[in-house]
């Protein structure tokens, strides 16, 4: 079985620089009638998945860096996922936006720290 890495994490600095002017409430964004706003302090995010797929490593690896693929994999079948930005390299963005049948909009976003092919 092969393996891959693919870190995303959540930068924030580049998130407030990103989302000036957006409401930001513990590094989330707060879409809401509330209005409130909060500054968050940088911190270094990690975050490990692990899971296994009955399916070739390359092809799970291509779910995860494909944009067309996001929305089909990401989150609730309950919710529509739209990919904003998705720059699959060190230091790239990524941003997916998921609305509800209500209308209301949960935004993810972050920076590709490191990306490793299957091998």
């Amino acid at each position: 079985m092969g393996s891959a890495v693919l870190h995303r994490s959540h930068d924030l600095k580049s998130f407030n620089k990103m989302n000036e002017g957006h409401n930001i409430i513990g590094g989330h964004n707060m879409i809401g009638r509330n209005n409130l706003t909060a500054t968050t302090e940088p911190v270094e995010l990690k975050m490990v998945m692990t899971r296994f797929f009955d399916a070739p490593p390359e092809l799970v690896f291509k779910t995860y860096i494909d944009s067309t693929l996001i929305p089909q994999r990401w989150g609730s079948k309950r919710l529509t996922t739209t990919v904003i930005k998705m720059d699959v390299r060190p230091g790239g963005i990524w941003r997916f936006v998921q609305r509800d049948s209500d209308g209301n909009e949960y935004i993810f976003n972050g920076m590709y720290r490191e990306i490793v092919p299957p091998k």
